[in-house]
């Protein structure tokens, strides 16, 4: 990566280009009387004579007094800046990468395009875009496999370290998807191919990557034969960072046999050797290394000494989020051991520490990817650590709840339930970053599809002529030529023009998935507090009995939604449980408002059907809460499952006000949420239907036409089997 100096350099040499006119040159470095051969070239020279005159070599340039300027091409410029800003800006990154594709096109030059491909794949594995990494790995590798078959200085220095790093770094992505086989293939294959053009130091982190891999197969053996020769080789040349990674790598691998105590050994020499160095990074990933056994062993003493030790190295570095996270796993270790009284300070202490890092991100107007904490690298990161927040005073709760005190167990679920919303604002704020991002990386795609028609186009084009001069000289078949010619060029734009609208397809698809997300598994929050109100009342009334089974189905119900929302599809069954828990809880708040009734046809098997989680639920809350609840004396709802030819018909209906009358009664504000409500399930219904082609429909209609109270009758219609693979 070059330093913050060279880019100064760049944007300074950048202007004089302007007045020049002449071809781009940057400026770059000290006047130097020799053209230096960086150390990997001259080993690659020892090892492959018949390579040498292959051998990338910078231009060089007399300035007339002796010395020599080392040149910068633009695509080098473009290229630098991208590594430079990957890790800062990665918005900015992303817009170099694509003039350096765009301008390694438009001058045939593979060895950059490929290059600039590796950048984009790093940037999208840092954000936890590991399946479009891959994508552009494979893309970076293949512009020098075209290289290689036209004989283009493939064998290079720098194209074997672009394929070593490519590789390499396709493991790393293909391992977080979870394709072990696939990755330990693929960084075999680069230790074995390009191993000899890169440093040491970078065949050993490829040697870690190995390990890993091996690691997440059970293969804890094979993973420790690996790091063991690697922490030989780390240790006889002084790479302390290196040994101390590896240190962590191998008592991992104990860790994860159940050898705690040898885990803790490697993770003790880790930490001394860390301390020794000041490389407080590394520290407190030791540190947390032996949190998670002193977790295991139920030693909450050593485990929050190890915790506070980190916050103290965070607050050096004023990494407060850090700090955040650290007190939430103090939080959980003395929740481990039955202590909640200490848990709830340290989950207090770690939500007001996130109250004032959201605050001052929002005040500054940089809750965005990357831009606010250069270590927050995955996309979401935010607000899923608000998320350990809420979660751990649900779960903090749930212990008050078990233990009968039912005060302290409202208060945290009040709590849960008020971050939650908090949630959700920052999570819209950052699914706008991620389709910012992703439609920055994609914005000139169509632009460089074209060009790289054009390019493919240019070269037939020279090969057409020579042919057409050929056949001209020969007078034969000049006709056939223009033919075939005419033939070709249309066969590439009906091929570009396919391309250009199967990508429009896939990202509209991507925009529309990410829209799905964020309506799925939606509750009404009034339902939420209404609940925890309906708990305090139990209380405020003695009736502990009735409270804890209140506070233990709404709990109940409150995790089925959080598990049910993480998938498109649910099985009825547990789709039923869900609004079972639901038409019970609200039955136990108007008892004298209705009663209700579920009924289940023979002929629907539970295990035939799968529906989208929490899609029923808003019409019968919108049953009782806009139309029963207003009625004179008892009304009734119906909930009915039935099979219709080969569609689950799944029919609500309730002898309520009707919706006329329920409009009439509602203030401006009822009106809104209502409407806002209502549209959020319209949208999600046409969403699911145009991504997995479910042809869900929706009917309502009053239930009895003419009567005072006509109810409402609202009939949904899903297809048997939905196609969730579309």
């Amino acid at each position: 990566m070059r330093k913050p100096g060279s880019i100064q350099n760049l944007l300074h040499t950048s202007a004089c280009l302007l007045v020049w006119m002449g071809p781009p040159v940057f400026l770059q470095g000290q006047v130097s009387q020799q053209n230096s051969v960086p150390p990997i070239q001259k080993e690659y020279q020892q090892n492959s004579t018949k390579q040498q005159n292959s051998v990338y070599q910078p231009k060089t340039v007399q300035n007339g007094k002796g010395g020599f300027f080392q040149t910068t091409s633009l695509l080098d410029a473009y290229l630098d800046s991208a590594r430079y800003l990957s890790n800062r800006s990665p918005m900015k990154a992303v817009d170099f990468i694509n003039k350096a594709i765009e301008e390694s096109i438009n001058t045939n030059n593979r060895e950059k395009e490929a290059q600039a491909f590796l950048i984009l794949g790093d940037i999208q594995q840092h954000l936890g875009q590991h399946d479009l990494a891959v994508e552009n790995y494979k893309k970076s590798i293949g512009a020098l496999d075209i290289q290689k078959k036209k004989k283009i200085n493939y064998s290079s220095v720098a194209n074997q370290v672009t394929l070593f790093n490519a590789y390499k770094q396709m493991a790393v992505s293909l391992t977080e998807l979870s394709g072990y086989d696939k990755a330990l293939e693929t960084i075999n294959f680069s230790l074995s191919k390009y191993a000899y053009a890169v440093p040491v130091k970078d065949q050993m982190e490829a040697q870690r990557i190995l390990a890993d891999v091996y690691l997440k197969q059970g293969k804890t053996q094979s993973a420790r034969e690996v790091l063991t020769g690697v922490l030989e080789k780390e240790q006889a040349s002084k790479n302390t960072t290196g040994e101390i990674q590896t240190l962590l790598a191998i008592g991992k691998t104990w860790q994860k046999d159940g050898n705690e105590n040898t885990a803790l050994e490697y993770y003790t020499k880790a930490k001394d050797l860390s301390e020794k160095t000041k490389q407080s990074a590394l520290t407190i990933q030791a540190n947390g290394s032996m949190a998670s056994v002193y977790r295991a062993q139920k030693n909450v003493d050593k485990e929050v000494q190890a915790r506070n030790d980190n916050i103290a190295l965070n607050n050096s570095t004023n990494n407060q989020i850090a700090n955040t996270k650290e007190n939430v796993e103090i939080g959980n270790a003395y929740l481990n051991v039955n202590q909640v009284n200490q848990a709830a300070n340290y989950y207090n202490i770690s939500t007001q520490q996130q109250s004032v890092n959201t605050a001052n991100m929002t005040s500054t107007g940089a809750i965005q990817v990357f831009s606010f904490q250069p270590q927050k690298k995955e996309l979401f990161s935010v607000s899923n650590d608000l998320g350990e927040s809420a979660d751990a005073y649900k779960t903090l709760g749930e212990k008050y709840a078990k233990q009968n005190q039912f005060e302290e167990a409202a208060l945290y679920f009040g709590k849960y339930a008020q971050l939650q919303d908090s949630i959700k604002k920052i999570r819209d704020k950052e699914l706008d970053d991620a389709i910012a991002i992703s439609t920055n990386i994609g914005k000139n795609q169509q632009r460089i599809d074209l060009l790289e028609k054009e390019r493919e186009l240019n070269g037939k084009s020279i090969d057409i002529l020579k042919q057409d001069k050929v056949l001209k000289d020969e007078q034969l078949g000049l006709k056939n030529g223009i033919i075939i010619s005419l033939s070709v060029i249309m066969a590439l734009m009906l091929l570009a023009v396919f391309f250009i609208i199967r990508s429009s397809r896939e990202k509209k698809k991507i925009h529309q998935l990410l829209a799905l997300k964020s309506l799925r598994g939606q509750m009404n929050p009034h339902f939420i507090f209404n609940a925890l109100n309906s708990v305090n009342h139990y209380v405020s009334q003695n009736d502990e009995r009735q409270a804890n089974r209140y506070l233990s189905d709404f709990s109940r119900l409150m995790r089925l939604v959080m598990d049910s929302s993480k998938y498109d599809f649910i099985a009825l069954n547990e789709e039923l449980e869900m609004l079972r828990l639901y038409l019970q809880l609200e039955h136990a708040r108007f008892k004298d408002k209705f009663e209700y009734e579920i009924r289940v046809s023979e002929q629907v098997e539970d295990a035939e059907w799968e529906l989208p989680p929490m899609l029923v639920q808003p019409y019968l809350e919108n049953a009782v809460w806009h139309g029963l609840r207003y009625i004179d004396g008892k009304g009734t709802l119906k909930l009915e499952l039935e099979q219709v030819g080969a569609e689950l018909q799944v029919t609500i209906t309730d002898s309520g006000i009707g919706r006329n009358r329920s409009l009439e009664l509602k203030t401006q504000n009822q009106k809104k949420q209502t409407s806002l409500g209502m549209q959020n399930i319209s949208n999600r219904v046409q969403i699911m239907n145009e991504i997995f082609h479910t042809n869900i429909r929706v009917e309502i209609g009053e239930a009895f036409p003419g009567q005072a109270d006509c109810g409402t009758r609202v009939k949904l219609t899903i297809p048997k089997k939905p196609n969730t693979n579309a």
